[in-house]
């Protein structure tokens, strides 16, 4: 689509500004009201720092599933799945009555977050080619405002004795309005953007060297 107009492209800009405001968010809603979770349900470090590395692995583990979302249906739709299943994961750590289902949440939360990061910055990676010139670190700084935002907001909730069950609902209805108005304004028909990405296992020596590395990293976070 090179022949976008500049009126098009700065509606794009902007709803994608906004996309990386609403992602920020989501983090920074999870990241401080994990104490919280910890304490309603009684979880001790290990069992947290468990849910935080499955949040991780999914998100990791989706990375290439994204990349192929990206290059089969564009970048716009997979950005809004992303959104909406870490909207849904979020929600579900809220009302999760056990560790269990705090791991679910998890899972889908890590899923949402590893869609919607690889979909997005082939967005904004689109966006920058057609405007002809830098926008990815302002993008990135939006979502850093996002972050700062849902961080201070969890922190106010928190202080003000407001449960994640309340806080949690609140935050996501908002997110989910922003998806509905504005990832409908980013660009259509970005899939060949992305269309090299594949998703490939490591081989030989390779994959054989990462193993020490991921046990000392495991050695070194249990203290050993």
């Amino acid at each position: 689509m090179p022949g976008t107009a500049p009126r098009s492209l700065a509606q794009a800009h902007l709803a994608l500004a906004v996309t990386f405001v609403a992602f920020g968010t989501l983090d920074g809603t999870w990241a401080a009201r994990l104490p919280a979770l910890k304490h309603r349900l009684g979880l001790d470090s290990g069992q947290l720092g468990l849910v935080l590395f499955i949040v991780t692995l999914m998100a990791t583990l989706l990375l290439p599933v994204a990349g192929w979302l990206a290059a089969r249906f564009g970048s716009r739709a997979p950005t809004a799945l992303g959104l909406v299943l870490a909207c849904a994961g979020l929600t579900g750590a809220a009302f999760a009555p056990s560790f269990a289902t705090l791991v679910v949440a998890g899972c889908v939360l890590g899923a949402g977050w590893g869609v919607a990061d690889v979909a997005a910055n082939a967005h904004g990676v689109a966006l920058e080619t057609r405007m002809g010139r830098p926008i990815l670190s302002v993008l990135h700084g939006m979502w850093s405002f996002g972050l700062l935002a849902g961080s201070g907001i969890a922190a106010g909730a928190a202080a003000a004795a407001i449960s994640p069950r309340l806080q949690f609902p609140v935050v996501v209805a908002a997110v989910l309005v922003l998806v509905a108005i504005f990832v409908p304004r980013l660009l259509s028909g970005t899939a060949a953007d992305v269309d090299s990405a594949h998703f490939a296992l490591p081989r030989g020596s390779a994959r054989v060297a990462r193993v020490p590395d991921l046990l000392r990293v495991v050695r070194r976070s249990s203290g050993r």
